[in-house]
């Protein structure tokens, strides 16, 4: 009785099942957006530091935070690591789709 409940919860459950890849980067994003939301201004190299994050990926993220409005740029480098960004809407606790 008890099995057949679990099965019909488990048929309607409406959660995305994600598979390893996307699932890890929906993680990395949430918890760059934790730190960014904690810390009111940043710099992109401390995200690829503590985040281990590639370059490119970094730069797709700013650009998505961005787009969002959640994030500006305060301090322009020519070297893209170095730029310093602040929190300009905080947009809640999930992290904002650009």
């Amino acid at each position: 009785m008890i099995a057949s409940h679990l099965q019909v919860i488990q048929q309607f459950d409406t959660k995305p099942q994600y598979k390893g890849y996307l699932k890890k980067k929906i993680v990395v994003k949430q918890k760059v957006w934790e730190y960014i939301r904690r810390n009111k201004h940043f710099r992109v190299g401390d995200l690829i530091i503590i985040f281990d994050l590639k370059l490119s990926y970094a730069k797709w993220l700013i650009w998505n935070f961005s787009k969002a409005g959640a994030i500006e740029l305060i301090q322009d480098n020519k070297r893209f690591s170095e730029r310093i960004y602040r929190l300009k809407q905080d947009t809640g606790i999930k992290a904002p789709r650009g």
